[in-house]
């Protein structure tokens, strides 16, 4: 027969083990936390673009993945701004936010979201009759730029990530 004092030593190492189990798996998913972060990736898949005398289309797709397994981030914005390179210059062509305000986007573990955008520019622009230009003399190998900026809600609160992905297209 169990006495009282072994009853009570029994609950207090059951309460000591649940406990540093707890505390082991916490620190565990905080220290993720800076990794999650820092590696959040912005990948371009693919950029076609579509280029006629009085129209320019381009299909753009890209993925954002959170390559660890941190649980705790939320999406709460994202902006894309996409370039084309000409020499060392950056030329804005495009650009897009995405607000999740009232319901944040969970990023998982190993998260991993495809966006995919049909754009059509302004063939009056002048970035698009520079873009038409390069694409011509460039023989449609145009390299790309794509720049996000991620408001991610965190325990820490609002953090803004940016990230960054270059593709190069070849016709």
């Amino acid at each position: 027969m169990l006495t009282k004092k072994a009853i009570s030593t029994t609950i207090f190492i059951a309460i000591v083990i649940i406990s540093a189990i707890f505390l082991i798996v916490s620190t565990s998913n905080y220290v993720e936390f800076y990794r999650a972060i820092e590696t959040l990736d912005l990948t371009i898949m693919n950029a076609s673009p579509s280029v006629e005398q009085n129209e320019v289309n381009i299909t753009l797709i890209f993925s954002i993945t959170n390559p660890t397994r941190y649980v705790g981030l939320k999406l709460q914005e994202l902006s894309f701004a996409l370039y084309f390179q000409n020499n060392s210059e950056n030329i804005d062509l495009w650009w897009k936010t995405l607000a999740y305000h009232n319901q944040p986007v969970t990023i998982d573990p190993y998260w991993n979201n495809t966006f995919e955008y049909h754009i059509n520019l302004d063939v009056n622009a002048d970035s698009t009759k520079r873009f038409q230009d390069l694409y011509q003399t460039q023989q449609g190998n145009v390299k790309w730029l794509l720049k996000s900026g991620a408001i991610v809600i965190t325990f820490a609160g609002e953090i803004d990530v940016p990230l960054t992905a270059e593709y190069l297209s070849h016709s």
